[in-house]
């Protein structure tokens, strides 16, 4: 039996070849399965010698089919391979199903194979041999250990992530925590036991209010299953009863289908940079924005604040725009936009990616996409509007270009040509210069009509006509000219090109040459001809009886079929004798029915006969029809015979060819379908029916649909119905439903059929349930994508590196931070960031506990991509994979420059307390021992002439007291401000006369300054007026302090029905601009070389400024170097 050598299969329903070999089942369409397969596939037979073996068996040993068939498995696999098979061989020739897994070498490899061993029966029960089938399993095997690979990663990742992290189910059941967040929490919660969160307790910022544990934000996000904005902080209780600030970030965990699977929470420990982070958060969300024009207006529409970015954008500078109307910037025909913006603004509305047009400075028109949002004050009320304008000028062009490339590139396999709705060409593709013969320089600028023949001019109009009105043309059959002159026989596809606005502004044209095509259909039709002639004339006898003389004419085709010689002359009882004797009656009841008046007349019937020399049997389809007299008796026979010996042979060949072909098809693991001309599906083997439950009725035709996904049934439709128009394979992959209800994706790997003749038949499919292995692909997808997400959402930059020392990954946070991308920072690029001073240092630690696999950190500094230079704090550990072999580094670098800056300003504070404090201490030791020596050394006399020294001395004491009780009752202050604990005891109170109290104090300590007070409000405020007082008192004391050379001091008192201000002028030595926003933070202090001739500790503004932003009131300053500073507090009536 040879091997199958060609790629058609015939139509089990149609004729079969000629057999190549009698002894044995040898029809092409035997093992046409085999060939059809895509995994190896082999037959043995009883002898145990290879029959057949199809393409991918031979390519598994890299032979070929030739090489294999004939031999036994010890011959061809070898000593090795054999040894470990040939009991499983021994098992299916005794006619039982094996399965079982075994490694092969491949190509300087192994590869992982599971074999399906099937035994193969005759009718009476006999094995014949088996069918043995190899499915590579080896990516199967790979998948599971990069997923556990993968989950390793991540776990190892976590674990040593600087900031605190814990994971729950989708039912808030915790399930993993790492070190910090154990260390924030201040216990180990228990896992798969506790829910939502492993803290004590949880209160609000204010330290008071109690969140539940099932209403923690970690709770929140999994519920609303969405990513929990991070806008304020909480408070962990431990059970020790310590507190810690935090910040959570809180995220739900989907799977490839969009189901929430857990959740994943980062919560960061803010309680030593509290009031540092809330000011950074203020900064963060002018970042955010930072790169746009961010404009400020009231809500009449008049510019309140201009920044660099509209700068940039309009062309004007921030002079020329403060207090000019909004619609400076409006084009005419867009001046109604700005009541219905402001109409919306008042109703609470934020205008989101509004896009509109605006006119710079230069005249420029420009496209914008706005996002404005209201204004509010600290009532709720609405007091303006910011606005962020985004320059879309530049994406408005490149969407327009774009929309002309997409339809040009979607049809790029043929000649494209672009024309103006005047038909004048203005792109010419390399498709078109090949076609016609033109070159593109040649055609750009030219008219469309330089390409018609004078017969087909008239089409251009009624084509551009109808598309300016939006029409498409598919499928336009013309002819066109090429430059040679000759005749093309064209299919144009014309398009029309709009605008975003939906304006036709040009034409894409498709043409594709069809003159071949029109040839060959011309060709095909004559060919169709001749062949019907051929039918008709050819093999076909002839033959007529008279039944009145007994008569019988036969042609010579209908002697040479019936093998009678020349010298013979037939008559009907010849005929009849020459009859196969079971055939004999049914010839009989044909004649007499066709010869019967009452029928009509003519007869079908196929028989076998005996030739007359040879006696050898022939099968015979004879065709008659009888011709009756007018008394109804019949005069004439005439009739046709052709021998369709062969044809009946074959037929049987098919029926025995069809039956293996179905008990092959019935064991191998494939599910198997056949479908026919009429597009149906009219065969489904056991293994497809078994897998969906029903039966070959019910799958018939259209019937497998049922079993489909609905979200998959138009795509196999149309799939199907696309291959079968071009009569080509497909491969698609679809979920189909199981007997046991679920859906199963699986693989069908479609072929078409072609007869002997190469007329189509339809298509043979072979289907794989592949869900395991999409699993398998979106287990691995989601471990990357929660690593990804986990490295993005983290404060901290990560990486990684390779066992080779290597830099493989970065997280997104370092590329923001340095402003370089992913390619320059992997291997070694990142320590080109790192100063020049630190990075040998660097470098050299990390290869030291790299060699030594142990834990490695260091402090560097680093450029950011604005050239800013920061601290970094690096920390790393080496990691290893599922196996235990040592896979690399991962870690993280954290930004520390606040934390040195803060350390910074406390290093100094301390210097600076250690003197403020020692200095009065120093002073009043002096002066008692000054006294002390008058009193030890004098006596009553010379008392009584030392007092006015004496008095001097206690004066002086007196103050040096003051000033000490003043210094320690702002670091009390301070320690209260810090640890949550400064209480406010309100009262109403007269303002004016607190302020005249504060001010008649101050006055007992200068002779210098004269303060004067301009009152204006005449009322009672509800406030801490001890604190009120301290704050003003902070302020009188600062301005007489910093006006050394000034003579007076101004106090002003403001009011209306909501607030009062006092402002505190003085007139000495200012403030830079630059110090203004952190005047009032902890321990600043203006630099400068007259500043640091002022005493301080850096405090005093810092209490003054938490004191009135606890009475929910303003505090702010108004200064130039040198020209003297204003002091405003505001506070709210009620």
């Amino acid at each position: 039996m040879s091997v199958l050598r060609k790629t058609k299969f015939p139509d089990p329903k149609a004729g079969v070849n000629t057999k190549e070999d009698g002894n044995s089942l040898h029809h092409e369409n035997d093992f046409v399965l085999m060939e059809l397969l895509s995994f190896p596939a082999a037959y043995i037979n009883k002898n145990g010698r290879y029959e057949y073996v199809n393409r991918a068996y031979s390519e598994l040993y890299n032979t070929e089919c030739t090489h294999i068939i004939g031999k036994t498995p010890n011959e061809f696999l070898g000593d090795n391979i054999y040894h470990s098979v040939k009991d499983n061989i021994a098992t299916a020739l005794a006619g039982e199903t094996v399965d079982y897994e075994i490694e092969l070498p491949h190509k300087n490899n192994y590869l992982k194979i599971e074999a399906h061993c099937t035994p193969q029966f005759d009718k009476e029960g006999n094995v014949l041999g088996f069918l043995a089938v190899l499915h590579d399993i080896t990516e199967k095997q790979k998948a599971k250990e990069e997923l556990q690979d993968s989950e390793q990663r991540y776990r190892h990742l976590i674990d040593h992530l600087p900031a605190a992290v814990y994971t729950t189910d989708k039912d808030g059941y915790i399930t993993m925590y790492n070190d910090a967040a154990a260390e924030l929490w201040g216990r180990h919660p228990e896992i798969g036991r506790d829910m939502w969160c492993g803290s004590w307790k949880i209160y609000e910022s204010d330290g008071v209010t109690e969140v539940p544990l099932d209403k923690c934000p970690m709770a929140v996000a999994l519920r609303e299953k969405r990513r929990a904005a991070a806008t304020s902080s909480f408070i962990i209780e431990r059970p020790d009863g310590s507190r810690r600030h935090f910040i959570p970030y809180p995220e739900p965990i989907f799977n490839s289908k969009g189901e929430v699977t857990g959740a994943f929470n980062m919560f960061v420990d803010v309680t030593d940079a509290k009031l540092a982070e809330l000011e950074c958060a203020k900064l963060a969300a002018i970042v955010q924005s930072s790169g746009d024009a961010i404009i400020g207006k009231t809500l009449k529409g008049i510019i309140t604040s201009w920044n660099q970015g509209a700068e940039k954008l309009f062309g004007y500078t921030e002079e020329e725009m403060l207090g000019q109307p909004i619609t400076r910037l409006i084009p005419a025909d867009r001046i109604d936009e700005e009541p219905e913006i402001l109409n919306r603004l008042r109703r609470g509305e934020k205008v989101e990616h509004f896009e509109t047009k605006r006119i710079a400075k230069d005249g420029r028109t420009l496209d914008l996409s706005l996002t404005i949002s209201p204004i509010k004050d600290s009532n709720g009320n609405i007091i303006g509007a910011s606005k962020i304008a985004r320059d879309i000028t530049e994406r408005k062009k490149v969407e327009e270009i774009n929309a002309r490339l997409a339809t040009i590139v979607q049809s790029s396999d043929d000649a494209i040509i672009s024309k103006t709705l005047d038909g004048i060409i203005t792109s010419w593709n390399p498709a078109a210069q090949r076609l016609f013969g033109y070159m593109e320089e040649e055609m750009i600028g030219q008219p469309i009509t330089l390409l018609m023949p004078p017969d087909r001019l008239n089409e251009e109009p009624e084509i551009l006509d109808r598309l300016r009105r939006g029409e498409r043309l598919d499928h336009f059959e013309t002819k066109r000219v090429a430059k040679d002159g000759k005749l093309l026989d064209i299919s144009l596809t014309i398009s029309p090109i709009k605008n975003l606005s939906g304006k036709v502004i040009g034409v894409s044209k498709i043409a594709r040459n069809i003159t071949a095509q029109k040839e060959a259909e011309s060709l095909i039709h004559e060919n169709q001809e001749r062949f019907r002639m051929a039918v008709e004339t050819t093999n076909l006898g002839t033959w007529e009886y008279n039944p009145r003389d007994f008569k019988l004419y036969c042609s010579p085709e209908s002697r040479k079929i019936c093998g009678l010689p020349g010298d013979v002359d037939p008559d009907f009882e010849m005929v009849f004798e020459h009859i196969f004797e079971e055939d004999k009656d049914y010839f009989v009841d044909e004649v007499k029915a066709a010869i019967n008046p009452a029928g009509n007349g003519t007869f079908d019937m196929l028989l076998r006969i005996r030739r007359y020399k040879d006696k050898e049997m022939r099968w015979v389809h004879a065709q008659g029809k009888v011709f009756f007299n007018s008394n109804f008796f019949p005069e004439r026979l005439i009739g046709t015979m052709l021998d369709v010996t062969e044809e009946k042979t074959k037929e049987e060949e098919l029926k025995e060819s069809v039956e293996l072909f179905e008990t092959m098809a019935d064991n191998v693991p494939s599910m198997i379908w056949m479908s026919g001309t009429d597009k149906f599906d009219d065969y489904f083997n056991k293994t497809w029916l078994q897998f969906t439950g029903r039966t070959l009725d019910q799958e018939s035709n259209e019937g497998w649909l049922d079993n489909v996904h609905p979200d998959d049934v138009q795509k196999c439709i149309d799939t199907y119905n696309a291959s079968f128009k071009e009569q080509k394979g497909f491969y698609t992959e679809y979920r189909l439903r199981r007997y046991d209800g679920e859906y199963r994706w699986i693989s069908d790997n479609s072929v078409p059929r072609f007869s002997s003749e190469g007329d189509f038949l339809g298509f043979i499919s072979a289907c794989i349930d592949i869900d395991d292995q999409k699993r398998f692909r979106e287990k691995i997808q989601e471990s990357e994508l929660l690593f990804k997400t986990i490295s993005n959402a983290s404060p901290a930059a990560l990486w990684m590196t390779n066992e080779k020392e290597e830099n493989v990954f970065v997280s997104d946070t370092w590329l923001k931070w340095t402003g370089k991308n992913f390619n320059e920072v992997i291997n070694r690029g990142w320590v080109e960031s790192v100063l020049e001073e630190d990075k040998k240092l660097v470098v050299k630690k990390f290869r030291e506990c790299f060699e030594q696999r142990k834990y490695f950190n260091a402090e560097f500094r680093f450029a950011r991509g604005d050239g800013e230079i920061r601290w970094g704090l690096t920390e790393g550990y080496p990691f290893y994979d599922f196996t235990g072999v040592f896979s690399g580094y991962a870690g993280s670098v954290t930004d520390i420059t606040d934390i040195k800056k803060l350390e910074q300003r406390k290093d100094d504070f301390i210097k600076m307390a250690s003197h403020e404090l020692k200095t009065p201490i120093t002073s009043i030791n002096g002066y008692v021992q000054l006294l002390l020596n008058i009193y030890n050394e004098s006596d009553e006399q010379q008392l009584h002439l030392s007092k006015p020294t004496v008095k001097s001395s206690l004066n002086t004491i007196s103050k040096q007291v003051t000033k000490l009780t003043r210094l320690v009752s702002e670091l009390l202050d301070l320690s209260k401000i810090e640890s949550g604990k400064l209480e406010l005891h309100k009262t109403e109170f007269d303002l004016a006369d607190m302020v005249e109290e504060t001010v008649q104090d101050v006055r007992h300590t200068t002779s210098k300054h004269a303060i004067i007070i301009h009152n204006e409000f005449e009322g009672k405020i509800f406030a801490d007026k001890d604190r009120i007082a301290q704050v003003l008192m902070n302020f009188l004391t600062n301005a007489i302090k910093y006006s050394p050379d000034a003579d007076k001091v101004e106090v002003f008192v403001k009011g209306n029905d909501k607030f009062a201000t006092v402002r505190v002028k003085d007139y000495g030595i200012g403030i830079p601009k630059k110090d203004h926003q952190r005047i009032f933070e902890r321990f600043y202090r203006v630099e400068g070389k007259s500043e640091q001739t002022f005493p301080g500790f850096g405090i005093g503004l810092f209490i003054a400024s938490e004191i009135i932003h606890r009475h929910h009131g303003t505090i702010a300053v108004r200064s130039e170097k040198g020209k003297g500073a204003e002091f405003t507090l505001t506070l709210p009536l009620q």
